[in-house]
């Protein structure tokens, strides 16, 4: 199998394309591959836990990464028995946990990238860069102006570049240790693959409008 990316096309391991077959959404979502999907395992102790890394062993079930088939999964206990686990808190806490959990992931991984040197900050700044063609995507906190987000949305889409919300400008504050943190880009040299799933899966669980044109993979089971 191969993945193509907005930077480059590789052929997955025998490993990679084991874990990235079709699979049934235990929600009802359909039939997709299932590094599209989150993943859940039945821990030693008999309770659900969600596996971010996809490495945790056991029996694995899979939900398409949106609140309706989440939710649904949750409720006809079909992920509870078809990994023969309950369930740790309720519907809505574990939903809590599992937007949480990919939330500290992306922050971490953005992180990394800022170390790196490929990650900008500066609605100013950013929007020069969107405009020179230098960014391959835009993340803004939910709770942002309105009149910084209307500049963000007419210039990434000018120039084609994926806009998307991540958390509010409290957290950016803390994970930047920068105050007033309202807008991150990063560059395009940088390494999204990782990046843009989370973000597009952050967003999925949020329930919020996605912009931009970049796409992870062929989505095609054909």
């Amino acid at each position: 199998m191969v993945v193509a990316t907005q930077h480059k096309t590789r052929r997955l391991s025998k490993k990679e394309a084991a874990a990235d077959a079709p699979s049934s959404c235990l929600g009802g979502g359909g039939v997709h591959r299932k590094s599209e999907m989150l993943r859940f395992v039945a821990g030693p102790d008999g309770y659900i836990y969600f596996d971010i890394t996809g490495e945790l062993p056991g029996n694995a079930g899979y939900i398409t990464p949106n609140v309706a088939c989440i939710r649904k999964a949750l409720e006809t206990h079909s992920l509870e028995n078809t990994l023969g686990a309950t369930l740790l808190g309720t519907i809505e806490s574990f939903q809590k946990m599992v937007l949480e959990t990919i939330e500290k992931r992306l922050l971490g991984k953005l992180g990394l990238l800022r170390k790196a040197g490929q990650l900008l900050m500066g609605c100013d700044n950013i929007l020069d860069n969107v405009a020179g063609n230098n960014i391959a995507v835009v993340f803004y906190a939910e709770d942002i102006a309105t009149n910084t987000l209307n500049k963000l949305k007419s210039a990434t889409k000018k120039n084609k570049v994926p806009l998307l919300a991540i958390c509010n400008g409290a957290k950016l504050d803390i994970a930047f240790d920068k105050g007033n943190c309202t807008v991150i880009a990063l560059r395009k040299q940088a390494s999204i693959e990782d990046v843009m799933k989370l973000g597009y899966t952050w967003v999925g669980l949020k329930e919020l409008a996605i912009s931009g044109v970049y796409k992870v993979q062929d989505k095609s089971l054909k």
